[in-house]
């Protein structure tokens, strides 16, 4: 197993999603099983449907390195799918459009869910379907925007990764503003599109804005804008991070594109906008980019977006489809069989590295014998014992400025947790046991100001806490029994409960829709068979 930083986060969330399941024990917000068995507030803010069906997997899977494999599978399959369906939509070739799909999966962020868990990679993986919507609303002159389709995609990604999501707008907003230059009618389909992703995204919506609005939560770790561009490498000189470098033979494919669209003269306004607006982006997301200067203007940058490099998500399904175009143009019978040639060169000459550096990463993991045997053969559980992970910041409450909140949750928490006795009630409250010399105990649980505590069974109305959240309470002499709650409000079940309801009805629909389709074929091809029979 490849098991690194943001492996051992997003293990967490999902081993508590599955236990969710399992249990029966269901909390939207309280994180009662995974980081600690804290309460933190976790899948609420990263993809909660996401987060269930992952859940639901690790229990199909029933140990860490099946999963592990099966996931990479199924985000595989969903990146090479998608970019064969833009493709299709295109016009492109079906042998040029599978080489360009399989390209697709060894560049950028999905090599990094690969060899570093990146979760980037998943909102990659889904991109191209919404660079399809951006496409169709600059060729399609009498429905350039499919409002159904659109807000269930930005709706997806809302429930997949956020910050995919924010990517997702600035991708679309060029092609949307040449939809709105040509006089096409796209605001009421545009409109409707963001009420439907509103209501299929309402559940994280919620999170953070409430979150935000009633505590003062702790940012993402900050990072280095300046030094975290693209680069152009020779070769992968840095171990499983593929998704910040550009190798020269990704790097001259670009070139040849654009030189292919100064030379060809039949280029419409939208492959001159899809080539350009990719090309300002790579130079954006590069290191070329003051990206020092702006970091000091902006500071927020540091912690909420971390990584220039992060917008390949956006940039390489632009690239590659430029790219297809731009071969469709020039593709004929004789000259098909050399450009699938060099195509297939080119992802050999991309997967190779990507390859290499998931061999050196499992070489250099597979000492750890012990942890790897566990993860892979016990089940699910030893995760929470011999895995040390969940030290990030992310959303925890600050309630005073003070030490580096995640050194403290570390000291607090992460240390200390095995000391005392955990169990999950019904409801989703979180009970802690353990036996006091009496005086003042921080407890090892994060509680915001939607949390309640209740000592030996009677509420504690005055919590004091310490910066993270974690509570103090006055134990008495011998066993104490704590128990955690995160309080919803009417209006916030309201929401959610729509929210999942929403997301049944659209499966619905679409299942019923594929089933009509397929019976409709199916008569079709029979009507078919019964002429040419006659015949």
């Amino acid at each position: 197993m490849i098991i690194v930083r943001d492996a051992g986060f997003y293990f967490g969330r999902f081993y508590d999603a599955a236990m969710q399941i399992k249990t029966g024990h269901y909390s939207f917000f309280q994180t009662n099983y995974g980081f600690q068995q804290s309460g933190r507030v976790i899948n609420a803010l990263y993809g909660p449907l996401f987060a269930y069906f992952n859940g639901a997997l690790l229990l199909l899977c029933n140990n860490w390195f099946t999963y592990q494999v099966v996931s990479i599978y199924l985000l595989c399959l969903v990146a090479a799918g998608s970019m064969l369906l833009l493709l299709h939509y295109s016009g492109v070739k079906k042998v040029i459009s599978v080489l360009i799909s399989l390209i697709y999966l060894n560049i950028g962020l999905i090599p990094a869910f690969i060899n570093a868990s990146s979760f980037g990679g998943w909102g990659q993986a889904l991109m191209p379907l919404v660079l399809l919507n951006g496409w169709r609303m600059v060729k399609d002159p009498k429905k350039p925007i499919n409002w159904l389709w659109l807000g269930s995609t930005m709706g997806l990604l809302l429930q997949v990764h956020l910050l995919s999501a924010l990517l997702a707008c600035l991708l679309l907003a060029p092609f949307f503003l040449l939809a709105l230059i040509k006089r096409k009618k796209v605001w009421k389909d545009f409109f409707k599109a963001v009420a439907l992703a509103a209501v299929l995204g309402s559940n994280t919506i919620l999170a953070l804005l409430w979150l935000s609005a009633t505590n003062q939560l702790a940012s993402p770790d900050a990072y280095n804008l300046a030094v975290s561009g693209l680069k152009l490498v020779s070769q992968q000189t840095q171990l499983g991070n593929s998704y910040g470098q550009i190798l020269p033979v990704f790097a001259l494919l670009i070139a040849i594109d654009f030189a292919g669209n100064l030379l060809l003269k039949q280029k419409g306004p939208a492959e001159i906008l899809l080539l350009a607006w990719s090309m300002v982006l790579l130079l954006i997301a590069s290191n070329y980019f003051p990206w020092g200067y702006v970091q000091k203007q902006l500071p927020f940058l540091a912690t909420n977006f971390q990584f220039p490099f992060r917008l390949v998500t956006i940039i390489y399904p632009m690239l590659l489809l430029s790219v297809a175009l731009t071969v469709q143009k020039v593709l004929t019978k004789k000259n098909l069989p050399i450009f699938a040639a060099v195509l297939a060169a080119l992802l050999f000459l991309l997967a190779r590295p990507v390859y290499q550096t998931n061999q050196l990463r499992t070489q250099k993991l597979s000492p750890k014998k012990l942890l790897q045997t566990k993860l892979a053969r016990q089940g699910l559980d030893p995760l929470l014992s011999v895995l040390n992970y969940g030290s990030q910041a992310d959303y925890l409450p600050v309630v005073k400025k003070g030490p580096d909140i995640g050194k403290a949750y570390r000291k607090q928490i992460a240390s200390r947790w095995q000391s005392f006795g955990h169990q999950v009630l019904p409801r989703g409250k979180q009970q802690l046991s353990w036996t006091s010399k009496g005086g003042k105990v921080i407890l090892p649980l994060v509680a915001y100001q939607q949390s309640q505590v209740a000592l030996n069974g009677k509420a504690v109305k005055k919590l004091t806490r310490k910066s993270g959240g974690f509570p103090v309470v006055e134990a008495k002499k011998g066993k104490n029994t704590a128990v955690l709650t995160f309080g919803i409000p009417l209006w916030g079940q309201v929401v959610i409960l729509g929210c999942w309801l929403s997301w049944l009805l659209l499966a619905s629909f679409f299942l019923i829709k594929s089933l009509t389709l397929a019976r409709n074929h199916v008569i079709f091809m029979f009507i078919k068979r019964q002429k040419t029979v006659g015949v």
